[in-house]
């Protein structure tokens, strides 16, 4: 048998005798596992889950109440609440069913209008007729702009567009009229059509003219047509600072576009069901 190698300087390895320092090679040292510590049980993670929901909700409630409303959303022509109409009235209204349904006038042709008193009165606004119109009188006092009228024309559109009935009614009543601004999205009765609003002169009693603000509207449905024509004396702009401000903003300076919402949704063409 030969002889091992003798151990060499500065060589642990193979020569080295057992019990001397040198280079281990193996598998690591598997490190002992810590001591358990304490754990929620389920029912105690529910428990704190729901707290904390509970918290939060109560947060955003807080949040909810204490936080300033957002803005009122515009209010369009015709579509706004009553401007203050001060002592015109003073018997309320509240619980009446007869009030609360307003009146209907059916025209011949089939279309029919309900209109209604002022808010908070019983008090109804004055009514002419013709053989294809109904015209509403609204009698406020000088100082919100004095009487304005709403009127409103049915009758077969003979393949007119909307737009082309608000042309037709505008050069009737008023062709010298300037064109104020457009209301392309307006309804008549819940139907889309169009319309438009006008600044005019008017004379008055006394020789002097005022100047009267115009809107018109229309919309086609089966074959019928029908314009609704507000007009009034033309007022300052509704501002947060003005006496008509209700909270929304307005493109119209006519008294009657403020009480005028309910009877131009109730509008219902010939042959179409009721709103």
């Amino acid at each position: 048998m030969s002889t091992p190698p003798a151990a060499q300087p500065g060589s642990p390895w193979p020569t080295a005798p057992p019990g001397e320092a040198g280079m281990r090679v193996g598998f690591p040292e598997v490190r002992e596992l810590p001591p358990h510590g304490h754990r929620f049980s389920h029912l105690a993670m529910v428990a704190l889950l729901l707290a904390g929901l509970a918290l939060l909700t109560a947060i955003l409630v807080v949040v909810a109440v204490l936080a300033p409303p957002p803005p009122p959303a515009p209010c369009p022509p015709l579509r706004c609440q009553a401007p203050p109409i001060g002592d015109i009235g003073t018997e309320s209204v509240r619980g009446s069913q007869a009030t609360a349904q307003g009146r209907l006038y059916k025209n011949h042709q089939g279309f029919t209008v309900r209109y209604y008193p002022f808010p908070g009165t019983t008090i109804y606004p004055g009514v002419a007729t013709s053989a294809n119109s109904i015209t509403l009188s609204f009698p406020f006092k000088a100082s919100y702009g004095g009487t304005s009228y709403l009127t409103v024309i049915g009758q077969p559109d003979g393949g007119a567009t909307p737009q082309q009935i608000v042309d037709d009614a505008v050069s009737q009543i008023a062709p010298n009229a300037q064109l104020e601004f457009l209301m392309p999205q307006a309804y008549v009765g819940y139907w889309p059509g169009y319309g438009e609003a006008f600044v005019t002169q008017v004379p008055s009693a006394d020789g002097d003219s005022a100047t009267y603000e115009l809107i018109v509207m229309a919309a086609v449905h089966n074959g019928f047509g029908i314009a609704v024509v507000a007009s009034g004396q033309l007022l300052d702009r509704v501002t947060p600072g003005s006496s008509w401000w209700d909270g929304h903003p307005s493109s119209a300076a006519i008294n009657v576009a403020y009480v005028a919402d309910s009877a131009v949704n109730s509008i219902v063409f010939p042959g179409a069901p009721s709103p």
